[in-house]
């Protein structure tokens, strides 16, 4: 940009007089009207005008005018090619440009005005204008202050700063850190925020402090790192490749370790199950198969659990969260209600996968290479889909012993050996919450009854008055709303309310009139199998056995369930089956996938196509169970409670002598991070 200008004070007055001046703004509408052979003379006589010079202007003068003229058709002529011919892209584009002096001069007298042309003739800058300090980029201010930071310290730039401020603290202000891409990624999955609201963020972050959070793009790039890239999607479903989601989440496991810097191979020991939910919203989008419907969601998944040397059987990494959903990762998700032939497909397709999978090998930035296999366990299932995959057709037959509900209630032994093969199946602890809290809420409604089933109106209506009595007194004393049916959810019996149910034994007591001490070893037993700790079984098989004495003695006229069954007969034997504690292996984390799917579903999902709606859906998932974003969030701290002697009593100590459990959290969701964003 040129600039004719004498070097005088550009505001205000001189000792000589007003300064007049001209700015490219008062040309543009005369240059652009003028014909294109005379646009140098109109645009020399409009300066001539704005300076108000009346008389015939000096040779010297005159001179300068002309070339102020000529240098500015030159330049409006470029730009005005640049905006293609638009007087209003002209304005809003150039607005530096515009604003600026192209001539300035006294008019106090031709005598004095022409000495200075002579003194100060006017000259031309070359190359761009100076930017202020503020307007210039983040480059420009670096090239600008090197000098300065070449041979001083940031305490004395800090402190210089305080000075020139005007401020009174000599202190250096704590120094401003910048998020990482993967540190941003886990905040913006922390606030749950979309792409419209991280801009904001950044936006406003980053004019208090520069370069605090990084852009949307170099997060973009981070993000398609870590998720796979093979799907396969269609209108009713989503699928990983199971393949390369192992390869990308050993990957992600070896970023959050301090691991040793030696070559080995390692062993990747993983859970899997699926699961069926229903109550998922219907958008308006076109199906090609008017029978497909997406009400109905079955989604299977998998999470990791431990990282074994193989050479040392060294535990190299251990999942802290097994029942949270920061590490169940998506395998796939089908839009369909779970049915018998569904869950056996579905299980024969994985299983046949899981026999396909190859090592994993991994080479890291340093140089190491690390050969991985994967042993995944289906362990995260509930009893429907035991039922299904033991070929037992009854939900209330044991699918280890085939024992029906009369056959539970006897202290004797089944005559039918029972079918060790089904206790791979496991238990669904969650599950053993909820249906020992139901079984002694059930116990409670038919105490003056005394009778498994209700029969005739007299004993219906006295059933549902002692049942309302209870709903009220659990409400009132507990803030509990206990068998109320929730319409697409089942029913309010969830895993939080059977939790604080035994939490209380003596209110529970209270109110229902169960036996406090029957309750009191339920809530061992189940804190037992949830603890995560290996269990002291000859102990253990004891408490079982004394707490089915307790209950068949109390109440044999209320014939056990199945789950209860499951827990107080081969409890022990189930738990042997498995080479990992059987608190690791519950089915709490896919269950609670079901709710992220709703809230990701709505929320950051497009909506322009049911494909595009599930890649979306997929990859959101991927990314909030990725576990080396996981490591980086700082999820909401939930309130723990230490087990009581009485459950410790069950457990095997480590030998460091600590149990390192979680027992009592009544929210079962999630375990909070001990790492913030800017570790």
């Amino acid at each position: 940009m040129t600039t004719f200008a004498k070097k005088l004070k550009l505001s205000g007055s001189t000792s000589r007089g007003h300064g007049a001046f001209v700015r490219n703004r008062n040309l543009i509408d005369v240059w652009i009207e003028a014909p294109r052979g005379n646009r140098k003379q109109v645009v020399y006589e409009k300066i001539l005008s704005l300076i108000d010079i009346t008389d015939e202007p000096s040779k010297h003068l005159k001179s300068n005018i002309m070339k102020c003229s000529q240098l500015f058709g030159l330049k409006i002529a470029n730009k005005w090619q640049k905006v293609g011919q638009s007087r209003n892209r002209l304005l809003q584009n150039q607005v530096y440009w515009l604003d600026k002096i192209i001539y300035r001069i006294n008019n106090d007298s031709e005598e004095n005005t022409s000495s200075d042309e002579e003194q100060e003739p006017p000259c031309r800058s070359v190359g761009r204008p100076r930017v202020p300090f503020e307007d210039a980029s983040k480059k420009t201010k670096r090239r600008r202050v090197a000098e300065l930071t070449t041979d001083r310290s940031a305490n004395e730039l800090q402190f210089a700063v305080n000075v020139v401020s005007g401020s009174n603290h000599s202190e250096v202000s704590p120094q401003i850190f910048s998020f990482s891409t993967a540190e941003a990624l886990a905040l913006m999955v922390d606030l749950d925020i979309s792409v419209r609201k991280y801009l904001l963020l950044r936006s406003v972050i980053n004019g208090k402090a520069q370069n605090c959070l990084a852009r949307y793009k170099e997060l973009q790039k981070t993000k398609n790192a870590i998720i796979p890239s093979q799907f396969i999607i269609t209108e009713i479903s989503a699928e990983v490749d199971l393949q390369e989601l192992l390869q990308k989440t050993a990957e992600s496991i070896l970023e959050t370790m301090n691991f040793e810097e030696r070559d080995c191979r390692i062993k990747v020991i993983c859970k899997w199950g699926f699961d069926g939910s229903s109550g998922h919203s219907q958008y308006k989008q076109k199906f090609s198969d008017l029978e497909n419907t997406v009400e109905f969601l079955f989604l299977v998944a998998m999470t990791p659990l431990r990282l074994i040397d193989r050479e040392t059987n060294k535990v190299l990494w251990k999942n802290e969260s097994p029942s949270s959903t920061l590490y169940c990762r998506p395998i796939k998700f089908l839009f369909k209600k779970e049915n018998a032939d569904l869950v056996r497909n579905t299980e024969k397709e994985i299983i046949t996968k899981i026999e396909k999978l190859i090592p994993i090998k991994i080479k890291t930035k340093e140089g190491h290479s690390y050969i991985i296999e994967v042993d995944m366990m289906l362990a995260m299932l509930d009893g429907s889909v035991g039922n299904v995959l033991s070929e037992t057709n009854s939900t209330m037959k044991c699918i280890i012993c085939g024992a029906t509900p009369k056959d539970m209630n006897t202290l004797a032994e089944i005559n039918r050996p029972p079918n060790v093969d089904n206790d791979r199946f496991g238990l669904s602890t969650l599950h053993c919450w909820i249906r020992f809290f139901e079984c002694l809420l059930h116990i409670g409604y038919r105490l003056p009854i005394k009778s498994w089933q209700v029969r005739g109106p007299e004993n219906k209506a006295i059933v549902e008055a002692k049942k309302k009595r209870i709903q009220a007194e659990f409400r009132a004393k507990l803030s509990l709303i206990v068998d109320k049916p929730k319409p697409g959810y089942g029913s309010s019996n969830d895993g939080n309310t059977a939790r604080i149910f035994f939490h209380n034994p003596q209110t529970s007591s209270d109110i229902t009139g169960v036996d406090r001490e029957l309750i009191e070893n339920i809530a061992i037993i189940l804190g037992v199998l949830a603890s995560g700790c290996a269990i002291d079984m000859e102990k253990y098989a004891s408490l079982l056995e004394e707490a089915r004495n307790l209950y068949i003695h109390l109440y044999k006229w209320y014939n056990i369930p199945n789950t209860v069954h499951k827990v107080l007969v081969h409890g022990c034997e189930i738990i042997d089956a498995f080479c990992l504690p059987i608190g690791e292996l519950s089915e709490d984390a896919l269950e609670a996938r079901h709710k992220e799917v709703r809230k990701h579903r709505l929320s950051h999902t497009r909506k322009c196509s049911r494909t595009d709606t599930n890649k979306d859906l997929m990859r959101v998932l991927l990314l909030t169970s990725d576990p080396f974003i996981s490591s980086k969030r700082k999820v909401s701290s939930k309130k723990y409670k230490k087990c009581n002697e009485a459950v410790q009593n069950y457990l095997e100590k480590q030998e460091n002598g600590d149990l390192g459990i979680d027992l009592g959290t009544i929210t079962n969701d999630r375990a909070p991070s001990k790492k913030s964003y800017s570790d």
